[in-house]
């Protein structure tokens, strides 16, 4: 009789908590995945139109410009993520000087707020006064002052290394973590079997960061794709189309041109596209963790 008094107790706790997530979370997202099938522009009613806004966006001529975009940025960005993440928890795991200083000024890129993190890497990308020209110039890397928000070749690159400064703190903290966790005995164990270095990292390490590898890298691809404030503010999109992506086209339908039907159309697109990535990705995964067992 407590125990069925105690779980009511803790069920009536959790009662405010469940309605916000609805008020705040679920319902926003149902009413975008509803707007995706309508018409809906500012100040009209809104009419259902089935399908007829992802038809709009097929024929637009920007879904290939769009998907090929965000998909070349999230295949370097995630490779990047991963690499130097995972190269940082090993340092990190390791008995280099001040350590517990380099662990806490990691955090700094993950704790910085987005428009203050977008404002220094402009002031660093800056054209005319920035950083990284300057530097540059003055290494005799270059002959002359590079737009790297503006020129084609370069802006998608510079975006990249916003979306890889952003997440590598998380992943690489996440990691660390994982690899502090490996116990004693088996590093032992693995030594008197003779394993060197590259074994004991392809055979110990590398199966025991699995899970944690598979959950942190699905967030990163969700958090890439689903970004807006470092690509628009960054470069808007540009130049030309550069660096569309389905978020920016969202947000320009949506409020530069009222169109929040498209908008959301756009929006229930990148739901069904990340949701098909990470199942694919974590299913990929655990048939390796299969495999390996």
């Amino acid at each position: 009789m407590t125990n069925k008094r105690s779980k009511r107790k803790k069920l009536l706790l959790l009662i405010p908590t469940g309605i916000m997530i609805l008020v705040l979370s679920l319902y926003p997202t149902l009413r975008g995945i509803y707007l995706g099938f309508t018409n809906y522009r500012v100040g009209r009613p809104i009419e259902f139109n089935g399908v007829d806004n992802y038809v709009g966006i097929y024929n637009s001529g920007y879904l290939g410009i769009i998907f090929k975009n965000i998909g070349l940025m999230l295949l370097i960005s995630v490779i990047a993520i991963y690499v130097i993440s995972l190269a940082l928890a090993l340092l990190l795991n390791s008995e280099i000087p001040f350590r517990g200083l380099w662990r806490a000024l990691l955090i700094i890129p993950w704790a910085v707020p987005p428009i203050a993190k977008i404002s220094m890497w402009k002031a660093v990308f800056n054209p005319v006064c920035g950083y990284l020209n300057a530097y540059l110039l003055k290494l005799h890397l270059i002959d002359q002052a590079v737009n790297w928000t503006t020129d084609i070749n370069f802006a998608k690159y510079t975006v990249i290394t916003v979306f890889v400064w952003g997440c590598v703190p998380f992943t690489a903290l996440s990691l660390l973590a994982t690899l502090q966790q490996v116990p004693t005995d088996i590093h032992e164990a693995a030594v008197l079997d003779g394993a060197n270095s590259v074994k004991y990292f392809r055979y110990i390490v590398l199966p025991y960061l699995n899970q944690t590898t598979a959950i942190t890298m699905s967030l990163v691809v969700v958090w890439i794709m689903n970004d807006f404030s470092s690509q628009y503010l960054l470069t808007k999109g540009g130049p030309g189309s550069a660096t569309l992506t389905p978020m920016v086209e969202a947000y320009r339908q949506g409020f530069t041109y009222g169109n929040f039907g498209f908008a959301s159309a756009y929006g229930n697109t990148m739901i069904v596209c990340v949701s098909v990535l990470i199942f694919i990705y974590i299913k990929s995964m655990n048939a390796r963790d299969k495999g390996v067992n």
